[in-house]
């Protein structure tokens, strides 16, 4: 039976088990390299003071002598006093905002600066329970709670909300509160929960739970205290309401740009971003907000920003900076069957080192979603076409494929490719300007595995007619099969009934209870061997971890890539 050891990451790219978008390092060896330098600059700055006397004692002795004290005492100060620096990597921080909407931001921090940024935020139950009206119900009959609430022009009414909601396998109850709670018209509890907004605002890790659960559509409207289903699923309140679950989605109706609103949520958003990338936030600058024009200002500069929660994302983004909740991420590509996939790593590190949470979720690439038909040739989508060969058990077809594809505002046009057997599944090349193929750009670095990944997550990733972006007579969606995440409630991949060995959701939960409690200082390797009890499963260190996986290593190969981002 193998035992764990530690693999450089040379090999670990040789052999496939990571991307080149994450560089495992080791927190001793980080700590020495910053001493090293440090020192060198020490050594640096006294022989620059040692140069500078010398000169001057050569023109006025004794002016010199009192400056080169006064030099060498600046000098042993500063080197005494290290500027602060954190960890390369991409970090996450969770909260509330503007009363009751649970943002997660997303910083991602080079040489101590934040390079890029993500910011989302999705609705409380109260939003998402909210009946608007009977058609919502779709003919069914549901328990709902009459509130009267007041509008944000003093107006009142009477507005419906659904008694019983189902988040991550909980079913709650809701009840009106006496008076509007931050923001919440409708007080949810469940057993072990005796207020859901105090539960998700007590922690980051709390909120991470919700906004987790929101993404992965574990969050339904339900029949009773039971939590049955209803026969057909009801819109939650925040489609129907606001178009979309998240603000960033690309079908969100919430606050759009317009001529009374030019910026709207996204547009404030972007703001925010622009003001904090490329600062180091150690801690939160200087803000203020003009009191006439709503405008904020950080560290004195005007934002542009009249957004209410600018300086509660800031906050989150300080947060995330100095990885104050030990929350992490990791985005990369990797080859399953001979094409592409996208994942992200999440994990909690605590303060001891220990991992506390791992959350596992990857989509789909471009041959996957470009898919238009394989029975016949498409009555209006530009295309291009590859023929499959009869085998002993199939006959031949063709399978059509989108040939213009946008992803986050960029058109893509896609044509036949040819690839090394590794990629062979990768059966289309898809260009833009600046991006001769998208496969070899998201494999390139993290931040552009992390740029298709958010696109995906935002929906933000459509069929074109043509290159010009002409509508469609019937609209076409991308092809995945229910969702385009696979640890999505709504997602069908791996699907195949309740044996761990053939579903993968359960090898993934498998995956991530077996890293929770451990501390990520070397890759873990799995081993699988006849002698084992199971010897269909991956061992570590004789340790049954109950995954089938083919993957397992690369998926441990993340985790260490993630665990490294953490600023113990």
């Amino acid at each position: 039976m193998k035992k764990s050891f530690v693999l450089t990451t040379a090999v670990l790219l040789s052999l496939g088990m990571i991307s080149a978008c994450g560089t495992i390092t080791n927190s001793s060896s980080e700590k020495a390299s910053s001493s090293a330098a440090a020192s060198s600059s020490a050594v640096a700055s006294s022989s620059a003071v040692a140069s500078s006397s010398a000169a001057a004692s050569s023109s006025a002795a004794s002016s010199s002598a009192a400056a080169s004290s006064s030099e060498a005492a600046s000098s042993a100060a500063s080197s005494s006093e290290a500027a602060p620096s954190v960890k390369d990597g991409i970090r996450v921080a969770y909260g509330i905002v503007n009363s009751d909407l649970v943002a997660r931001v997303e910083v991602t921090v080079k040489d101590s600066k934040v390079t890029a940024m993500d910011i989302n935020e999705t609705f409380f139950a109260s939003e998402m329970a909210y009946i608007k009206d009977d058609a919502q119900l779709n003919g069914q009959t549901s328990e709902t709670i009459s509130v009267q609430v007041t509008g944000y022009d003093g107006s009142t009414s009477t507005k419906k909300y659904a008694k019983y909601l189902k988040i991550d396998g909980k079913v709650f109850t809701g009840a009106a509160y006496d008076a509007k709670y931050n923001g919440e018209v409708v007080k949810y509890t469940a057993d072990g929960i005796a207020d859901l907004f105090d539960y998700v605002n007590s922690s980051a890790a709390n909120a991470q739970w919700y906004y987790t659960a929101v993404e992965n559509h574990n969050i339904s409207i339900v029949k009773n205290a039971a939590g049955d289903a209803f026969e057909t699923a009801v819109v939650l309140g925040a489609v129907q309401n606001d178009g979309a679950l998240f603000k960033a989605d690309v079908n969100s109706t919430y606050w759009v740009q317009g001529s009374k609103y030019p910026l709207g949520w996204k547009g404030n958003v972007a703001k925010v971003k622009e003001a904090l990338i490329g600062k180091a936030l150690f801690e939160a600058p200087a803000i203020t907000r003009d009191a006439t024009s709503k405008v904020w200002s950080l560290g004195g500069v005007a934002t542009g920003s009249t957004i209410n929660a600018f300086d509660k994302y800031v906050a989150l983004a300080v947060n995330a900076f100095n990885g104050t909740e030990g929350i992490v991420a990791h985005y990369a590509p990797f080859i399953h069957g001979k094409a592409i996939l996208v994942g992200r790593t999440e994990m909690n590190v605590a303060a001891d080192g220990k991992i506390s949470y791992v959350a596992f979720n990857e989509t789909f690439f471009c041959t996957y979603i470009s898919v238009l038909s394989k029975t016949a040739a498409p009555a209006e989508a530009a295309y291009y076409s590859i023929d499959t060969a009869a085998t002993d058990t199939a006959a031949a077809f063709t399978t059509y494929y989108a040939k213009y594809l946008k992803i986050a505002g960029k058109v893509f046009t896609g044509a036949v490719a040819t690839r090394a057997a590794a990629l062979s599944g990768e059966k289309g090349i898809y260009s833009a300007d600046g991006i001769s193929d998208l496969v070899t750009y998201v494999q390139a670095e993290e931040a552009n595995a992390e740029w298709y990944y958010l696109a995906m997550r935002n929906n933000d990733i459509s069929i074109l007619k043509d290159a010009e972006g002409s509508a469609f007579t019937t609209p076409v969606s991308i092809a995945y099969p229910g969702d385009p995440f696979k640890a999505d409630a709504n997602n069908a991949y791996g699907y195949h009934g309740t044996t761990l060995a053939f579903n993968w959701k359960k090898n993934i939960a498998a995956m991530e209870n077996f890293l929770v409690g451990k501390e990520l200082t070397a890759l873990l390797v799995g081993a699988k061997a006849d002698t084992n009890t199971n010897p269909k499963n991956w061992y570590v260190d004789g340790v049954d971890t109950g995954a089938t996986l083919s993957e397992f290593n690369q998926y441990m190969g993340f985790a260490l890539t993630a665990y490294s981002y953490a600023n113990l």
